[in-house]
């Protein structure tokens, strides 16, 4: 639970939604200026997974295996951590992929005092996002996204993640075909704003 007497101000949370390689942590990236915090629920799953911990392990094999991880798990992780701090906005990518996550992320926003503030909707065909997933490279350092085989600004060596396959791929797509439906008949009605892209 977040600590609220550490708080000078009500966070305000905002969600981007979108298929992968649709490009929502570059998104969120563009979204940044002063008092704007990008999680990136990616890096941070998979910084945790490379410790040698019972949740390290539980999210090693939810990244390898392409399954779901409990939100009351999964929420502590992405959100405690931040939200304890004074910023004031708080970009989220990649969260909620299921159906099933999105009324606990509703609730733990109202037991936090959360404000959900704007919804991103990312819209990209599927040949697009193939023609991407071909292109792209992670960064071995910061684990950020690159197009093509380019050092990074970081200094870090492009790689291609064993997600990065078209298999694996295909299989995210499909899953996130059968849940962006119900997610996005829910969620816009708890934001102040929806944003379509």
């Amino acid at each position: 639970m977040v600590n609220s007497e550490r708080r000078k101000a009500v966070p305000k949370l905002s969600i981007i939604i979108g298929p992968p390689m649709s490009g929502k942590t570059t998104y969120a990236q563009s979204l940044l200026t002063r008092g704007v915090v990008h999680i990136s629920v990616g890096k941070i799953c998979r910084d945790e997974a490379e410790k040698d911990t019972h949740l390290g392990r539980l999210l090693k094999k939810s990244i390898q295996e392409n399954i779901f991880l409990d939100s009351k798990i999964f929420l502590p992780l992405i959100l405690d951590r931040k939200m304890e701090y004074h910023n004031i906005e708080f970009i989220l990518d990649g969260y909620p992929k299921y159906k099933h996550e999105v009324e606990p992320l509703i609730q733990y926003a109202r037991n936090n005092s959360i404000t959900l503030f704007r919804l991103y909707c990312l819209h990209v065909e599927l040949n697009e996002l193939l023609k991407r997933l071909n292109e792209r490279h992670t960064c071995n350092a910061c684990y950020m996204p690159i197009r093509g085989k380019v050092q990074c600004i970081c200094g870090g060596a492009p790689f291609k993640r064993e997600e990065d396959t078209e298999a694996y791929f295909l299989e995210r797509y499909a899953r996130y075909r059968d849940h962006v439906e119900a997610i996005l008949n829910q969620l816009p009605a708890y934001f102040t704003e929806v944003i379509h892209v």
